[in-house]
C-alpha cells in the first residue's frame, strides 16, 4: 500500500513537471494537473498540503537529479577537468536548444515567476544554484592544478561568471526562440576556461 501511494504522488510529481516546463507554474491548475494524471481529483490534497508545497517538491526533485546528472559528468577521473567541464556545458546547450519541453532548465523557466510568489521556493533556488555553482568551482580548481584550465584569481568568481552567462544565454535563446546565444556562450566559454598556450 505504501509503494502504492507514493507511486502515485511520483506520478503526479512527475506529470506536474511536465506541466510546469511546459506552462509555467502560476497558470497551472490543479484540476488541469489532475486531469492529465488521471488522478482523482481529491488525491492531490492527501500527498500535498498545498500547491506550494507541490512546487517545493517539484523543485527539489529537480535539483536531485541535476546534482546526480552533473556528479556523473563531473566525476570522472579519466578525463581532465577542462574536459569534463566542457562536457557539462555541452550538454547544458544540447539539453536547452532541444525542443522538449521536459529538457528545460527550471530555473530560467520559473526563477523570477516563483521567486516573488513562494519565499519556500526562491530558497530551495537559490540553495540549488549554490550547489551547482560549488561542484562547477571543485572542477575548475582542479583545472587549475592539472593545468588543463586557464588560472584565474578568484575561481569561485569565474565560476559564478561563467554559469550566470549560462543562464543568460538560456533565458535570451527561449525568449528569441533562437538558439545562437547558447553556441556563443559555448564558444566564450571554451576561451575562458582554455590555457592560452593551448588555443
Amino acid at each position: 500500500m505504501v509503494k502504492q501511494k507514493e507511486s502515485t504522488k511520483q506520478h503526479i510529481l512527475d506529470i506536474g513537471r511536465e506541466l510546469v516546463a511546459e506552462h509555467g507554474f502560476s497558470t497551472l491548475g490543479l484540476s488541469s494537473l489532475l486531469r492529465t494524471a488521471a488522478v482523482p481529483k481529491g488525491s492531490f490534497y492527501h500527498y500535498f498540503q498545498s500547491k506550494e508545497d507541490f512546487g517545493c517538491e517539484i523543485l527539489s526533485q529537480y535539483f536531485e537529479n541535476y546534482f546526480g546528472m552533473m556528479d556523473g559528468i563531473l566525476a570522472c577521473s579519466a578525463e581532465t577537468a577542462y574536459d569534463r567541464l566542457m562536457e557539462y556545458w555541452h550538454m547544458w546547450h544540447d539539453s536547452q536548444a532541444s525542443l522538449d519541453c521536459n529538457q528545460r532548465c527550471l530555473i530560467t523557466k520559473l526563477g523570477a515567476e516563483v521567486s516573488d510568489l513562494s519565499e519556500r521556493m526562491r530558497t530551495i533556488l537559490a540553495d540549488g544554484i549554490q550547489a551547482i555553482i560549488f561542484r562547477l568551482k571543485s572542477i575548475v580548481v582542479e583545472g587549475f592544478e592539472d593545468g588543463s584550465i586557464q588560472r584565474a584569481d578568484d575561481a569561485e568568481q569565474m565560476t559564478a561568471a561563467l554559469y550566470q552567462m549560462w543562464i543568460g544565454a538560456t533565458l535570451i535563446s527561449r525568449i528569441n526562440h533562437d538558439f545562437r546565444p547558447l553556441a556563443q556562450a559555448l564558444r566564450e566559454t571554451e576561451n575562458i576556461l582554455k590555457p592560452i598556450a593551448h588555443q
